[in-house]
């Protein structure tokens, strides 16, 4: 269980990296931060083994400048599954090469941790993607080292490899485009937002890449952790300059190219604040499995010790072919260990 919490966690981290980090800080640069923040970003951006920070904001910058043509890299016109993670598998198009050399990556070039990640990518990664998530549950709590890599390392890296990739599937095909319904804006889609720590207030972001919240009300009532994030710096004094776009600015831009909404439709709303109390519970969900485990086993052997049955026999059928008489003792004894009157 211990390993299924710290696998939990990594796959926070490894997500917060891509989102706040690669995209929002070193593609957008959507607001600024100091040394200390940048480098816990690149870390757990290095976690997630997706690309280097250089390579990221290279693929990203293109693909919002010409977002559903030839050039996107992840261009979705070419099927779901392209846009998804069959781009990563196939040669670029011409018109990707050509306007990629254009493109300036100066800025990410004079962050010397940008410089120094991107230099020993590989490495980097392969340690903090497998290695260490492997090693830190074997000598922390004795756990094996196959289970370590399949769950910490590989599971964890599929799950966050495919959390991200749905921006690029999900969010471009699915959903309500209210702040342009022009081709090439993706849309809103709630599942992305969920998967993707907000990044799936994807139209909203197409429309103004620069504001840091990427949604148009932020974290407290949309289940953004990446502009959470951002924000927590910001009372911390590591991040600064947090870039929005102005209410009226998006009143008149909704107005204007704005795909009609139902009149039922009610994003965004302050009532999606409740998802937060979801995201609260499935942030501690390994930890109160743990607990519950322990609490159902610990009455499962007292149950076992009262009927003086071997642990290994078939419990399924003792509790099936005993029912009625054993419930009203298996109650006394919880009566017993809970102190009931």
């Amino acid at each position: 269980m211990y390993t299924l919490i710290f696998t939990f966690v990594l796959c926070y981290l490894a997500g917060l990296g891509l989102t706040a980090g690669a995209h929002r800080l070193w593609s957008h640069r959507s607001y600024k931060a100091k040394w200390p923040f940048r480098l816990l970003l690149a870390f757990f951006d290095t976690i997630a083994f997706d690309d280097s920070l250089y390579e990221y904001a290279k693929l990203h910058r293109i693909h919002h400048k010409y977002s559903e043509t030839n050039a996107d890299p992840h261009n979705y016109n070419e099927g779901f599954f392209f846009s998804h993670f069959g781009w990563k598998m196939m040669n670029r198009h011409p018109e990707f090469t050509e306007k990629l050399s254009k493109l300036d990556l100066s800025d990410v070039m004079q962050d010397p941790i940008a410089r120094i990640q991107r230099k020993f990518w590989l490495p980097l990664a392969i340690i903090c993607c497998f290695v260490l998530p492997t090693l830190v549950p074997y000598f922390c709590w004795n756990e094996d080292l196959i289970t370590a890599f399949c769950i910490s390392g590989t599971l964890r890296w599929c799950i966050t490899s495919h959390a991200k990739a749905t921006v690029n599937s999900f969010a471009h095909r699915w959903g309500q485009k209210p702040y342009d319904k022009n081709p090439g804006h993706a849309c809103e889609n709630k599942l992305v937002v969920w998967l993707a720590f907000g990044e799936g207030f994807h139209n909203f972001h197409h429309t103004f890449p620069w504001d840091y919240k990427q949604s148009e009300l932020g974290w407290k009532y949309n289940m953004n952790l990446s502009a959470a994030l951002v924000e927590v710096g910001a009372l911390l004094g590591q991040t600064y300059d947090l870039k929005v776009a102005a209410p009226e600015l998006i009143r008149q831009r909704r107005e204007r190219t704005g795909e009609p909404l139902p009149e039922d439709y009610d994003y965004p709303s302050k009532r999606s604040f409740a998802e937060w109390i979801i995201v609260i519970i499935l942030f501690i969900a390994p930890l109160l499995l743990w607990i519950a485990s322990r609490y159902a086993f610990g009455h499962l052997y007292a149950y076992l010790n009262v009927f003086n049955v071997a642990p290994d026999k078939n419990i399924h059928n003792l509790i099936i072919d005993n029912l009625h008489e054993e419930i009203p003792t298996y109650w006394l004894v919880l009566k017993h260990e809970l102190n009931i009157a």
